[in-house]
């Protein structure tokens, strides 16, 4: 159990004898233990070098490529060690996965149907039935999933998959008894429970679907998919204050998650604290650089304030070039752009935002507010006036199409008519 110490060992037997191929493979899956994949593919590249029959190398470097996402790597040792051990399923579906993620849907269930029908295993069966489903040849895909289920009839993800092609097909009751089945068979598997409340919602049972999926939870608290689907349930319930609460714990598991932080700022964003919002988005953009919408999300926050201008410029050019095509992402860097005095480009912006936002969207007029302010201080006030009828007919619109009280107006709403009535009529 002591890797570091492992590791240490073999570094200083290989300073004595550098050419031990053995000693390098050793080293190789003891970095990879410790989640230094890089270290532990130049080990066993070395060792491969010395030893290029070293077969178990071959399987160890095959997942370690798989770490690293180097899919072609991965296709490439992995059917190295199945020309000489083929009956070997994990590096199968190792290989499988490297060719799905290549994009190479025939040569991934080539590589799992080379093993005959008897010898196929659960695991088997279930990559062949998503393949299969994938490629849109759905009655195919049924069987390979109900094999996968006979040989694997608690397993979570496949019921999940056989539960949502029965939803297509008409045929819930059929998940149903599978679900009873296997809860019967294993009470306190806690993803079971999470497909117990999911049956539960198809049934409009909210009630038994809320017990099911904090059951879920209780089962297995380091579960994260358990807190995402209670959570979900509350938000859809309007319980923001319940389902904010429900992400913290689920931080708790795993608190450098990027995804979990972005969902906390989105939900205190609703709630108007922007404190605590702008303290989420800059957590999952730290842990997650990727994040397009947290730094979008935040950009607007600061731009909105008036304050960090200099940061949301940054972040907002981030999201732009993470999100090219978003609406949404060109609206706020057209925005912060405003703020910061760039008129001329903060139009350009924002009216590539009014073109790709759907007409049916709630934010088209917050948009064109947007865009009418920054034409304004462009000394445009005829295509400020015009926008700005624009902006208030979309709001107009969008309360008519939901329902809504049109007496109870948005801030920005009320910001757009003071500003209408200061600039009067196009030609006046």
């Amino acid at each position: 159990g002591n890797v570091p110490g492992a590791v240490a060992s073999l570094r200083s037997a290989l300073d004595v004898r550098p050419d031990w191929a053995q000693a390098l493979h050793i080293l190789g899956v003891a970095l990879a233990a410790q989640r230094d994949f890089i270290g532990a593919r130049a080990e066993l590249v070395r060792a491969l070098e010395l030893d290029a029959g070293l077969l178990q190398a071959k399987k160890t470097m095959a997942q370690v490529h798989a770490k690293l996402g180097e899919w072609d790597y991965v296709v490439k040792r992995g059917r190295q060690y199945l020309r000489e051990r083929p009956n070997d399923e994990l590096t199968r579906l190792l290989v499988a996965q490297g060719l799905v993620r290549l994009g190479t849907y025939p040569a991934a269930l080539e590589t799992l149907e080379a093993l005959p029908v008897e010898s196929r295993s659960g695991k088997i069966h279930y990559a062949i039935g998503k393949i299969l489903q994938n490629r849109g040849k759905l009655d195919a895909a049924r069987i390979a999933l109900l094999a996968a289920h006979q040989e694997m009839p608690s397993n979570a993800d496949i019921l999940l998959e056989l539960l949502r092609m029965d939803v297509r097909e008409g045929r819930f009751d059929e998940t149903k008894v599978r679900v009873a089945e296997a809860l019967e068979a294993f009470p306190e598997d806690a993803r079971l429970r999470q497909i117990e409340g999911v049956v539960a919602l198809r049934e409009h049972r909210p009630d038994d679907a809320e017990a099911a999926f904090k059951k879920a939870v209780e089962l297995d608290p380091s579960d994260v998919t358990g807190y995402q689907r209670l959570a979900r349930f509350l938000l859809q319930a309007g319980r923001l204050d319940e389902t904010a609460r429900t992400y913290e714990q689920a931080l708790e598991v795993r608190p450098e998650d990027p995804q979990l932080h972005h969902f906390l700022g989105v939900l205190y964003e609703l709630a108007g604290d922007q404190e605590r919002a702008i303290d989420r988005y800059e957590e999952a953009i730290r842990f997650g650089p990727e994040m397009g919408e947290a730094k979008n999300n935040l950009a607007y926050i600061y731009a909105d304030s008036g304050t960090k201008l200099d940061r949301a410029l940054d972040l907002a050019q981030d999201a732009k070039s993470l999100l090219p095509d978003s609406a949404s992402v060109s609206d706020t860097l057209g925005w912060v752009l405003y703020r910061r005095g760039l008129v001329g480009t903060a139009i350009t912006y924002l009216k590539e935002a009014e073109a790709a936002t759907d007409p049916r969207d709630a934010s088209l007029g917050v948009v064109r507010h947007h865009l009418a302010q920054a034409y304004e201080a462009n000394g445009e006030r005829e295509n400020a006036v015009a926008t700005l009828d624009r902006s208030l007919a979309a709001l107009e619109e969008h309360m008519e199409a939901a329902g809504e009280d049109p007496g109870s107006q948005p801030e920005w709403a009320v910001e757009a008519r003071a500003m209408r009535k200061r600039l009067g009529t196009a030609g006046g």
